[in-house]
């Protein structure tokens, strides 16, 4: 990198962004990055560029927010941090921190950030977003083919670990025995405490034998002892659903949150566009200005305000 640790490589409206807290971003995001080409010098630099202009439109939308009066108390900042910490298996941050060569004070500013975008997509941005009943109801009207139940059957089950215990139940089953006090008593799948109970098995879901054998067998009949890896296994039908569409009441809340995301993700890049037109962002270091976006100063037609 150009700049020494703890120079300034970009200012956004006067507000530093140094070397330490790129190099401890870059740590944080590698993932998104192929492993293997991140050793070569141009995507290397494309990477760290990347990186950068993250960087920068997080302190737009940190700036934003403390002009909108959104403020972060102490205590706030610790319990968000405690929860980015909890994706790691460790006992201490520090212990964290240092397995991954990332700075502690950069590592918890960074979490500051996030947790100020947080507050103000929820505070500033979500309260535009309005999706009417109107809305919802077009587009399940547009896109009807994804939303279509697909072929199923309604199943109990029975497993156990022996052949002549799975064949006694299968007698006692004939004589009329209920299949769900069976499962309860004897079968040793998780789902024997609701009576064997599998729910809608959709073809492709569950191993190939087991769809085999209920797919085939109408409502209301028991198979004979199936065998499989897991065990020795009865099967019965109790319902069967045909391809069809899904009704409109049970998709409405899906979609409307599959509209809101949309909608809430569109205004966001939005806002940052606004943001970045009306910034001063100064890019200080000569290795990143001819490959992060940038402006200064206001365009000659700004966009809305947020």
């Amino acid at each position: 990198m150009a700049a020494c640790r703890g120079d300034v490589v970009a200012r956004v409206d006067g507000e530093a962004i140094t070397t330490s807290e790129l190099e401890t971003a870059a740590m944080m995001m590698q993932h998104r990055a192929d492993p293997i080409r991140l050793k070569g010098k141009d995507y290397h630099k494309t990477f760290t560029s990347t990186v950068l202009q993250e960087l920068i439109d997080r302190r737009l939308i940190a700036q934003a927010a403390r002009a909108a009066g959104i403020t972060l108390a102490s205590d706030e900042i610790d319990a968000f941090v405690t929860q980015s910490l909890a994706q790691y298996n460790a006992r201490t941050l520090t212990e964290v921190l240092r397995s991954h060569a990332i700075d502690e004070t950069q590592w918890r500013r960074e979490q500051q950030y996030h947790l100020l975008t947080e507050r103000y997509i929820a505070q500033v941005i979500a309260p535009t977003i309005i999706i009417t009943p109107k809305d919802v109801r077009a587009y399940y009207e547009a896109h009807r083919d994804e939303f279509q139940h697909p072929d199923a059957v309604a199943v109990r089950h029975i497993v156990v670990d022996e052949e002549k215990t799975a064949k006694a139940l299968y007698q006692r089953l004939l004589a009329g025995e209920n299949f769900a006090k069976l499962a309860m008593e004897f079968s040793m799948s998780p789902e024997s405490q609701h009576g064997g109970d599998l729910g809608w098995i959709e073809r492709g879901t569950y191993p190939a034998v087991f769809e085999e054998t209920c797919f085939r067998l109408p409502v209301g009949a028991m198979s004979t002892v199936v065998t499989s890896p897991y065990g020795y296994h009865l099967f019965k039908v109790k319902a069967r659903r045909r391809r069809g569409p899904i009704a409109f009441a049970e998709v409405r809340e899906t979609i409307r949150e599959r509209l809101h995301h949309e909608a809430l993700l569109s205004a966001y890049h939005t806002t940052l566009e606004t943001l970045r037109h009306r910034a001063a962002i100064d890019i200080v270091d000569d290795l990143f200005t001819q490959t992060v976006v940038h402006t200064s100063g206001p365009p000659q037609q700004s966009p809305p305000a947020p």
